[in-house]
Parts: C-alpha cells; sequence; structure tokens
C-alpha cells in the first residue's frame, strides 16, 4: 500500500501524508464498527472483522504462469497509475472537479 501511495504522490504531484494503522487497531476497530452495525440497523457495516482479516493477508500473486504460457508482460505500476490518472483527468465529469 505504502508503494502505491508513493507512486499516486508522485504522479498527482500532490504531497499528502497517509496515516496507516497497525493491524491490532484495525481489528478493534472492526469489532467496534461490528458492534456499532448490530445496534444500529440503519446503518451499513463498513468495516468488518472479516475485511481487516483479509486485508491484513499478505497474498502474494504471481504472474509468472501467464508470462510463460500467454507471452504475457505486466506494465510498471508507476506507468500503471500515471496513465490512469491522466485519464480520469481527461474525462468530461473530471474536468468539472478538478
Amino acid at each position: 500500500m505504502r508503494k502505491i501511495f508513493y507512486y499516486l504522490e508522485k504522479a498527482t504531484g500532490k504531497n499528502t501524508k497517509i496515516k496507516f494503522i497497525s493491524p491490532s487497531n484495525s481489528y478493534i476497530i472492526s469489532y467496534l464498527t461490528f458492534f456499532y452495525y448490530l445496534t444500529n440497523t440503519k446503518k451499513n457495516l463498513s468495516l468488518s472483522p472479516y475485511s481487516v482479516y483479509t486485508l491484513n493477508r499478505f497474498y502474494k500473486f504471481s504472474h509468472k504462469k501467464a508470462q510463460k504460457e500467454l507471452n504475457y508482460n505486466p506494465r510498471p505500476l508507476y506507468e500503471a497509475i500515471k496513465d490512469t490518472i491522466s485519464w480520469i483527468k481527461n474525462q468530461p465529469s473530471a474536468k468539472q472537479k478538478v
């Protein structure tokens, strides 16, 4: 995540301080929101203990099989983020907001 935010800052030119919370704190917050959800059914559950569990798993995915069998070559992450930001800025609805 830190790398993605670094690339976002680099591509946009905006320096934003991002605060990350520890996994143990995120579990505590998720249980608090879960109990709040149980007592107040008008709100949507935004952060569940399961979502925190899933986000804290450091799954590693590989494109090696696709590269070998399909000749797949992924783009560098920074290049993809930079092009995505450029595309969003060129959308008519984004021009009004930016």
